[in-house]
């Protein structure tokens, strides 16, 4: 550990006021010059390990020792966009089995391309989530099939029906349900 960062932990109490009765709170702090992540909400007995390496506080009767790991902003980031594209992933999915619903109730018919917001429309009622065709708030399905029948298609793994745009690649929808991420290079 850096001997030039100094860790503390630092309780401040808090006046909470709920439903009307007056009550108090120690909130415990890990702080390091002007920067501070909240470790506990009602604690006590707070302190920093000689190595900085942990932190052990009471709560609620019980004592509790944590881990104190250092990360650096770029592996936070990275960290981020895995746990999006997990969460897109899951998006694209949804529109690939809603896809594949809809082919089986349309005589094995994909849906003719009514342009991207309209095929989403379209597989709206065998979707739970509406917001499934968005990323970052926007809308971002992109549909590349027109009414395809199925046993046309002569190789379904590698047809593309449809894709999720992210800012760092696409989540892409494969004519027989399976989903995989590509990112741009």
């Amino acid at each position: 550990m850096n001997q030039e960062t100094q860790l503390h932990a630092r309780s401040e109490r808090h006046s909470l006021q709920h439903a009307g009765n007056p009550a108090e709170t120690a909130a415990t702090w890990l702080s390091e010059g002007e920067r501070a992540v909240l470790v506990a909400s009602d604690s006590a007995l707070a302190e920093v390990a000689p190595q900085g390496d942990a932190i052990l506080y009471m709560a609620h009767g019980a004592a509790f020792y944590r881990e104190i790991r250092r990360t650096s902003a770029d592996a936070i980031r990275e960290m981020q966009d895995r746990a999006d594209r997990e969460q897109y992933l899951k998006n694209a999915k949804q529109i690939a089995v809603a896809l594949l619903m809809y082919v089986q109730d349309y005589d094995e018919m994909f849906p003719p391309n009514f342009g991207d917001d309209g095929v989403s429309q379209v597989l709206l009622p065998y979707l739970k989530d509406p917001g499934v065709f968005e990323v970052n708030g926007a809308f971002a399905f992109r549909y590349q099939m027109d009414g395809q029948w199925l046993g046309n298609i002569e190789n379904p793994v590698e047809t593309v029906a449809g894709y999720l745009e992210l800012p760092n690649g696409r989540m892409v929808i494969y004519a027989d349900g399976h989903v995989k991420w590509q990112p741009y290079r």
